[in-house]
């Protein structure tokens, strides 16, 4: 049986061989010989190494070969007769031994610093306007790492979409507190959750802390990625000096409500960290009770659990401060609303109540200040706020206006100012004022009124719910339990004032979306009481979705403030003439008014336009600079539009 297998180490010849072929009887007599036959093992290469090192440059550590030989791994020899059964066993010494372990090595790049991280919007169906969108970061950390000359790369794929510009804003001043040292962790870099359990990514590191430092702070900016990574929240934790975890966080980021929407893709699914359109969410930790100036401590970094396709972008920071460059001061360093900007724009533009957000920027506990707010050339109102915020602690302050008047000025330009922190005077003024230009809402005639708001659900009706309320959030209206696939028409009468019209959807996938076809889709618009559109909702919008607008009494009025494309209205500020210009409109009969800001007429013409392109004019220059409406009505319809004289 053995000897058909025992066919090795036969060769190939062209010689023939020589054969003597007998003939006879013979008595033949078998007898078994049980013969013990060697099979050599497998052996193992090994593979020695060395890592010789670079230091003082920047070069990459060599790894290199020291010998390659072939080993036979030590244990049993096994004995097995001609049917296979095991019989015996024999133990196999090891002559050598050979101990595996891990050699360190480095590789060196030039030092990079994240200044900051943004997933760019997706571009599908995407419209970001003529002017496209700005976002604002702040940079004031790297103030030091951005003296010199520098390269700057924007990376990661972004870059090609759309075309992006950066610019650096400086503001020329004394921060809060001065910074004294930054340091990059870990080079920022995207590495998966195995290499991070194992620490051979983002691994432990001493830093020695500045013997000035009076503030420590780590910044910490991580997405997630890969289809587990993406799309299923993970706990982040960072240790300093072994022990228990000082910081724990879930990395999940709500993606239905950003601003800028509609967008392609899954825009509106939550992430690990980021969502379309969006900065990269930011944490940051004051470590300053855990560390002491001039000592050194390990920073680590790790994940508690992952799986399946899973990596991580990071970029980790430790800044250090010094001491507060004040004892009592405060700052106002932003308006939520009105603000134009792509970051707020799903509550803008707004005539509801603003909302400042101011810091305290002093040493001392921030317990009460006073703010004056206003539109440029309309009435200064003033509140006083209270409360408790510690060194660079933020508060949004909502403040309070009598009606839509409020925001009828010279110009669109709304500032707010702060005074009086904690009832003494502010140990630096600069920092008080904050100033911006705001858009304005759509208005409705009064003669409009009563509106109608038109609402189709989808499949999903029991998860959507709309209000109107006014200035004061008082709800005028609200609708909620609905039926699925259901037209709702609901009329509402308005007063003049400043009104809200807010849908919500519990699934957070709005009326419609694309990607779950399954849940149909449905519509929601604002009318007036003639039928034309005031606003139609995208029905892509995710969580909720907002309309602000204004109803205005202008007397003699009787169709709703419209667009229409074939008037245009220029130069708009003007210093004394207004042109409008009409396409199309042959011997149509215009009635031209002027309005102030209160709305009382102070001026009406009538004209007929003659020929496809006409224009006329109407002199401004005796009237004092400010805000003033110009009603045009024609053809049982009317347009009102807004203007600034200068």
């Amino acid at each position: 049986e053995n000897g058909i297998n025992l066919s090795r180490n036969f060769e190939a010849s062209s010689e023939r061989p020589n054969m003597i072929f007998l003939q006879g009887d013979y008595d033949l007599t078998i007898t078994g010989t049980i013969v013990t036959e060697l099979v050599e093992k497998f052996a193992n290469s090994m593979t020695s190494y060395e890592i010789i090192p670079r230091w003082g440059t920047m070069l990459h550590d060599s790894i290199n070969i020291v010998s390659n030989e072939l080993v036979w791994e030590a244990g049993y020899e096994y004995v097995y007769d001609p049917d296979g059964m095991l019989i015996d066993s024999n133990e196999v010494v090891a002559t050598e031994f050979v101990e595996i372990t891990l050699l360190e090595y480095y590789r060196r790049y030039p030092g990079k610093v994240e200044l900051m991280s943004f997933v760019t919007p997706y571009g599908i169906n995407l419209d970001l306007g003529m002017e496209g969108k700005i976002w604002y970061f702040d940079v004031t950390d790297y103030v030091d790492v951005l003296k010199g000359l520098k390269r700057m790369t924007i990376e990661l794929g972004g870059q090609r979409q759309e075309d992006m510009d950066i610019k650096f804003l400086y503001i020329v001043g004394t921060p809060p507190h001065d910074i004294l040292d930054f340091r990059q962790i870990w080079r920022p870099a995207s590495k998966s959750y195995q290499d991070i359990l194992a620490d051979r990514a983002f691994e432990p590191r001493d830093f020695l802390m500045h013997p000035d430092g009076a503030m420590f702070k780590l910044k910490s900016v991580i997405t997630g990625h890969g289809q587990e990574g993406e799309f299923i929240p993970r706990m982040h934790q960072f240790n300093i000096d072994g022990g228990d975890h000082e910081y724990q966080w879930q990395l999940w980021t709500e993606c239905s409500t950003i601003p800028i929407y509609p967008q392609g893709g899954t825009w509106l699914y939550d992430r690990a960290g980021w969502c379309p359109g969006e900065p990269s969410d930011l944490y940051e930790y004051d470590i300053t009770e855990h560390v002491t100036a001039g000592q050194v401590h390990n920073l680590d970094y790790t994940i508690i659990f992952a799986s399946g396709s899973t990596n991580y972008q990071h970029s980790q920071q430790l800044v250090t401060y010094g001491s507060p460059n004040f004892t009592i001061d405060a700052a106002i360093i932003n308006v939520n609303r009105p603000n134009p900007t792509a970051a707020h724009q799903r509550f803008n533009p707004a005539c509801s109540n603003p909302v400042a957000v101011i810091q305290n920027t002093g040493e001392t506990t921030l317990t009460d200040l006073d703010i004056e707010y206003g539109v440029y050339g309309a009435e200064i109102l003033s509140q006083s706020w209270s409360g408790s915020l510690e060194f660079l602690e933020t508060a949004e302050v909502i403040l309070d206006i009598p009606n839509y008047g409020f925001w009828q000025g010279s110009s669109n330009t709304f500032t707010v100012s702060i005074s009086n922190p904690n009832g003494q005077a502010d140990e630096y003024a600069y920092n008080n004022v904050y100033s911006l230009t705001y858009e304005d809402v759509d208005l409705v005639d009064i003669s409009q009124t009563p509106v109608t708001i038109e609402c189709r659900t989808n499949n999903q009706g029991y998860q959507n719910y709309y209000a109107i309320t006014d200035i004061d959030g008082n709800v005028i209206f609200e609708r909620d339990d609905m039926e699925n696939t259901t037209l709702y028409i609901d009329e509402v009468t308005l007063g003049p004032g400043c009104y809200k019209l807010r849908i919500d959807d519990t699934g957070d996938n709005g009326l419609y979306f694309w990607h779950q076809p399954g849940f149909g889709s449905g519509f929601i618009r604002i009318k007036n009481n003639s039928g034309v559109p005031i606003y139609n909702f995208d029905s892509e919008f995710g969580r909720f979705a907002e309309y602000e607008f204004a109803v205005v009494d202008m007397t003699g009025t009787s169709e709703i403030p419209s667009s229409e494309s074939a008037i245009s209205i220029y130069p708009n500020p003007t210093r004394n003439r207004v042109n409008i210009a009409h396409q199309g409109m042959d011997n149509t009969r215009v009635v031209a008014s002027v309005f102030n800001s209160a709305m009382v007429k102070l001026r009406e013409t009538e004209y007929t336009v003659a020929g496809h392109d006409f224009l006329n004019s109407i002199d401004l220059s005796d009237l004092p600079s400010g805000i003033y409406f110009l009603k045009l009505s024609y053809d049982d319809k009317v347009m009102v539009k807004k203007l600034i004289r200068q």
